[in-house]
């Protein structure tokens, strides 16, 4: 790290950026302490980059430079009071700050705009000009307005002025927390890594005069719509195409005359004699004024959105299995189906509160409350759609928000299948407004890995797959340590992985209620049979319409078939910074077609897996002669040309051997 400063302070020397001394003017750092600092950039955690860069850019201040240091989110989880001057500004605190820096903890939530406000109060004693400097990785999480506390501040007179550092902020984040900057005559500076930040650090501290701010990033583009599969036989559905497709460019079903008096059965037979075909629609005699029954075939990779009429209309349509397509999962009219809602509170009256939820996830479905004993399926008081709130993943799940009733009492919080053919209430529960019963506590829970490990050293993180407003972002415990990890979680589902000082990766996802299971065994992740230490050393023997494929940084190597190309190859880590044992890499073949290697999530739906000496071997999509014939070519010739890393140090011997790990503690001789 000492290298990034030396070239960082040069650049400014030559840009007549160099640090002045400023005694009389004071600056106070605002670190985020949140729990999304454990988040990762360029394969480290933001935390740790930001405590290197921070010790760098103290190592060049003048010693009668007036610093201090103010940290949110450090101490406790889901408090939004938990912001400490941990460091007051004096001359002389570079060591201070650095050691408070380096006790953080990082596992809370973002109160970023009281921070602010609690920094220009520390820095308001005197009438020397004073400056703030915000480094967060977020934006606002606990209900304030970080744009009208600067205006406010800027109003009242003070010689404020508050610099912003966006740690790997998105636009969208970037644009919530640039008007605190704004609004003091500061500066947004955007760091995207650990140079980045160096630089914003070390530009807002010393006072130099910043350069132009420049354009905030690029929007991200939308994720990837999920796809769901159907059914073979859906009566009510005429399925209805969006004009969107996914997947492999796959050939259309053929043509086919159907007759005016056809039935639903036949075109279901058209379908399932032909390989192009992946769902068919059925539009019966009458139905959009049309006086003769229609069929429909459409290629796999088609998206659909699922329209829903009577039964007794007479539509029907089907998707063969495996084939995915539609927009939200399929359920069939009048099917048995549940819903789970949780508030998470505090109720009061008049005021907004979260409600997560997990159900079927249609289009119409709706989350209402309504006053008790109320049936009928409209009148809702209060009420989110649950499309609008679908959290990213493969799961129908997410989190609304709503405003409780004025009236204080008991009411009905429900989920409302709310397709017009088949709407109902699928699940209630009584809800109280103005009291605190909504509040989830934490729930001790016991992680353990499976036996044959328990005397092995792991680190451990729990990443939490259902959102929840009082959650941080990763619970994590990354000092390596035998024995059970004893934590205290929210409700709900977390992802807990662990990567043991021998290499051995462990990963499941758990479920924390009130009422189930306290202790919960991890089994062994990306570890399948015939891995481990008998995966082959040997490099790939070089095969017609192949090419040798060894990437220097993971040690993965197997023949790349002509047409296809590799994308840079990753172990995949969990929020404590754990790797997995074997690396994950993506193929890219002729017309769009796609291999992975070790996928991090994957549904049935996406496409077949093939067991590989370092992990499953993914198609995404429909398979074909050209995709088969890329497996048989790289499945048997994968392998790691050296042994994964356990914590040592790498280090080439005498001679053509290859790299080995230096074990901690033993030397090379």
């Amino acid at each position: 790290m000492p290298l990034i400063c030396h070239r960082l302070c040069a650049t400014l020397l030559a840009l007549g950026l160099a640090v002045p001394a400023m005694a009389q003017s004071r600056t106070l750092i605002v670190m985020d302490g949140s729990g999304s600092m454990w988040g990762q950039i360029d394969g480290r955690p933001k935390l740790e980059i930001a405590r290197e860069v921070v010790a760098d850019v103290l190592a060049d201040m003048p010693a009668d430079r007036v610093l201090g240091l103010m940290a949110y989110g450090h101490r406790e989880r889901g408090n939004c009071a938990d912001i400490e001057l941990m460091v007051a500004p004096e001359a002389g605190s570079a060591t201070a700050i650095l050691d408070a820096v380096q006790t953080m903890r990082f596992q809370g939530k973002t109160p970023l705009t009281e921070a602010v406000r609690q920094a220009a109060e520390a820095l308001r004693s005197t009438e020397e000009p004073a400056t703030v400097v915000l480094v967060t990785d977020g934006i606002e999480t606990c209900e304030a307005d970080p744009c009208a506390l600067a205006a406010e501040l800027e109003q009242s007179g003070v010689d404020f002025t508050a610099h912003v550092i966006g740690f790997g902020l998105t636009r969208d984040e970037a644009e919530e927390v640039a008007c605190i900057a704004d609004n003091t005559g500061g500066r947004y500076i955007e760091a995207s890594d650990a140079g980045g930040l160096a630089g914003a650090l070390e530009q807002a501290v010393s006072g130099a005069e910043l350069p132009a701010p420049e354009p905030l990033p690029e929007p991200e583009p939308d994720a990837p719509a999920r796809h769901f599969p159907g059914d073979v036989w859906m009566p009510g559905f005429a399925i209805a195409t969006t004009g969107q497709s996914f997947g492999p460019d796959l050939p259309e079903p053929a043509a086919f005359d159907f007759p005016a008096d056809g039935t639903a059965e036949a075109c279901r037979a058209i379908c399932e004699a032909d390989g192009a075909c992946g769902s068919w629609r059925f539009e019966p005699v009458g139905s959009f004024f049309v006086e003769h029954a229609r069929c429909f075939a459409f290629r796999p990779g088609t998206e659909f959105r699922p329209d829903v009429y009577p039964v007794a209309d007479g539509f029907v349509s089907g998707m063969k299995p495996g084939v995915p397509g539609l927009t939200s999962p399929f359920v069939g009219i009048g099917a048995n189906v549940t819903a789970r809602l949780t508030p998470t509170g505090p109720v009061l009256p008049g005021e907004p509160f979260t409600v997560l939820w997990a159900g079927p996830a249609g289009a119409d479905d709706w989350v209402g409350i309504v006053p008790e004993g109320q049936e009928d399926t409209s009148g809702d008081l209060s009420y989110f759609y649950v499309a609008e709130t679908i959290e990213p993943g493969d799961r129908p799940e997410g989190a609304g928000s709503m405003t409780a009733p004025d009236a204080p009492g008991r009411y009905v919080l429900r989920y409302v299948l709310g397709r017009s053919a088949d709407r109902r209430v699928i699940f209630s529960m009584p809800l109280e407004v103005g009291s605190d019963a909504g509040v989830p506590v934490q729930i001790p829970v016991r992680i353990s890995p499976p036996s044959g490990y328990e005397n092995d050293p792991v680190s451990w993180s729990a990443v939490p797959l259902t959102p929840l407003a009082s959650a941080p972002e990763a619970v994590a415990m990354p000092e390596a340590f035998s024995g059970a990890w004893e934590t205290a979680l929210y409700p709900g589902r977390w992802q807990v992985e662990g990567l043991a000082a021998g290499g051995m990766y462990f990963a499941a996802e758990i479920e924390v209620t009130a009422d189930g299971a306290r202790t919960f065994e991890i089994p062994v992740g990306f570890e399948q049979a015939g891995m481990g230490e008998d995966a082959p050393p040997a490099e790939p023997v070089p095969l017609p319409g192949a090419t040798p494929y060894k990437d220097a940084a993971t040690g993965l190597s197997f023949n790349l078939p002509d047409g296809w190309q590799a994308e840079e190859a990753l172990f995949a880590e969990t929020a404590a910074g754990a790797r997995a044992r074997f690396p994950g890499v993506t193929l890219t073949g002729p017309d769009d077609r796609m291999l992975v290697l070790n996928p991090l999530q994957w549904l049935v739906q996406n496409g077949p897996c093939e067991e590989s000496a370092l992990g499953p071997l993914c198609v995404f999509g429909g398979t074909d002669a050209v995709t088969d014939g890329a497996m048989a070519v790289i499945l048997p010739s994968l392998s790691m040309a050296r042994a994964p890393s356990f914590g040592g140090v790498a280090f080439r011997p005498a001679g053509d051997d290859p790299i080995s790990t230096l074990v901690p503690g033993w030397s090379p001789e």
